[in-house]
């Protein structure tokens, strides 16, 4: 047997007592208490958080471990709550993924209970169901209520914030603890998923990560890629869109010839505003962008009587989804609010919140682009999924396939050149929609579904979702 020199044996023996001194730093770094029913944690380097947690598998999908709790800001009375479910197929290889909803200000919880989740409220919003297209069937999913004030989260002393930088901080300390105390799923890839709004919640959190794994934080976050359904990334090309979209003879046309001759014109203006509010960032110059641009396009939409997340539908006087009003229903129930461990019962809970979406809106920040930190992601090699229904007007499929087409990046040629290929879906054998791929850059155009793919199309969403992060179609 060859004998290795006394000097690499030294080194070896060094690199051995870093690696026990780095775990045992990481181990004192954390510490866990005890505190009326819950299990808290806490980190040195970020001491004004705290994450609290319990274990009920009693509720939704009893066959998976499920964590439900709280992220607590200590110093600023804030409380974010969160929902989390292992795997239904191999938890300790499966991804992580978040869920995020959009609004701005709207609960996760209607991604969990209507689109995505393990379980489906039932109508009258008594009981729930088993999903079988859930996106826990090849991965560990968390449903996360943020920013504050949204869902069952709630701020005691603080204000809401106002931008998705601010929130992404605090969504930040969240994994950092989270992956430190449940050290099975550190090794995980990780995804962040979300609709809507989602399309400004998820890239500036996506950079966030990057630049703390970056600087050295107690842990990496696993960061694998970012997935967005019709999301409101550019104002400027979703805006655009809209004449497009009327016009569009699958569903319509939506609007007359005479109307959208008239939003092509007024565009002008509307697009001269949103540069400025793009260029500037502030509040003088984006909020009346805002205004002028919502109003033109909200006008001639609202004269047809369709719900605004699917043309092919009319809403109903009280609401366009009664499942919305279901969820509501099921979470606001006294017994339901113990069983997850919701501080302050009874807890009203709001599907939306028009006080965080107010201050949101406030700032402006809906109506720059986002596109930036997209194309930021992908030059670190993060892979993007942007993927929307064909029916949904508000974030429409042509606004998005148009900010991606014109989105600076080194793949930008590539992939406009890619073009659209037919999607047949491996799990229903039928044309579920197109495809295009180029690089770590994918754009999927969903048929019939309408802003909420997921429950309009749940076992295609499910199929497109397991591609994306390699796992299995079912």
């Amino acid at each position: 047997m060859n004998r290795l020199p006394v000097w690499i044996k030294a080194l070896l023996l060094f690199s051995q007592l870093l690696l026990l001194a780095s775990a045992a730093a990481l181990g004192d770094s954390l510490v866990q208490t005890s505190q009326g029913g819950w299990t808290v944690f806490t980190l040195q380097k970020f001491p004004k958080y705290a994450v609290r947690v319990r274990n009920d598998s009693a509720l939704c999908d009893t066959s998976v471990r499920q964590l439900t709790g709280y992220l607590d800001v200590l110093d600023e009375g804030k409380h974010f709550y969160f929902w989390f479910f292992e795997s239904r197929s191999n938890p300790s290889e499966d991804p992580l993924a978040l869920w995020l909803n959009g609004g701005p200000g709207c609960s996760s919880f209607t991604g969990l209970l209507m689109e995505n989740g393990p379980c489906r409220v039932l109508p009258g919003g008594k009981d729930i169901e088993f999903n079988p297209h859930a996106w826990n069937s090849n991965a560990s999913v968390i449903f996360l209520d943020q920013p504050v004030n949204v869902g069952f989260s709630y701020s005691s002393n603080s204000k809401t914030p106002s931008t998705s930088v601010l929130a992404a901080a605090d969504t930040l300390a969240f994994f950092q603890i989270f992956l430190t105390a449940f050290k099975e799923y550190h090794p995980l890839d990780l995804y962040l998923f979300g609709e809507s709004y989602a399309g400004h919640y998820i890239p500036p959190l996506a950079t966030a990560i990057l630049e703390h794994n970056r600087n050295g934080p107690i842990i990496d976050v696993n960061l694998k890629g970012i997935g967005l359904g019709n999301p409101w990334v550019d104002p400027i090309a979703q805006f655009k869109s809209y004449s497009a979209m009327a016009a569009d003879d699958k569903y319509g046309p939506i609007l007359p010839d005479t109307d959208i001759m008239e939003l092509d014109q007024k565009y002008r203006t509307c697009k001269s505003l949103l540069d400025s509010c793009d260029k500037y960032r502030s509040r003088l110059t984006c909020i009346p962008a805002g205004a002028y641009c919502e109003s033109l396009y909200n006008n001639a939409y609202s004269k047809t009587g369709r719900n605004v997340y699917d043309v092919r539908m009319k809403c109903d006087p009280d609401a366009c989804y009664p499942i919305e009003t279901d969820i509501e229903t099921y979470l606001n129930q006294p017994e339901i609010q113990v069983r997850l461990g919701v501080d302050g019962v009874p807890r009203k809970f709001e599907g939306c919140s028009n006080s965080v979406g107010g201050a949101f809106l406030g700032s402006g920040e809906g109506y720059w682009t986002s596109a930036d930190h997209v194309s930021e992601l992908l030059a670190q090699n993060i892979k993007v999924l942007v993927y929307a229904g064909d029916a949904d007007w508000i974030c429409n499929w042509i606004g998005n396939e148009h900010w991606l087409e014109k989105m600076e990046w080194r793949g930008q040629d590539g992939f406009l050149s890619a073009g659209n290929l037919p999607w047949i879906s491996y799990t229903t054998g039928s044309r579920a929609g197109t495809l295009r791929v180029y690089e770590n850059l994918a754009f999927v155009k969903i048929f019939e579904a309408g802003h909420m793919v997921p429950y309009d199309q749940p076992r295609h969403s499910l199929e497109i979702f397991n591609l994306f992060m390699d796992r299995p179609y079912e």
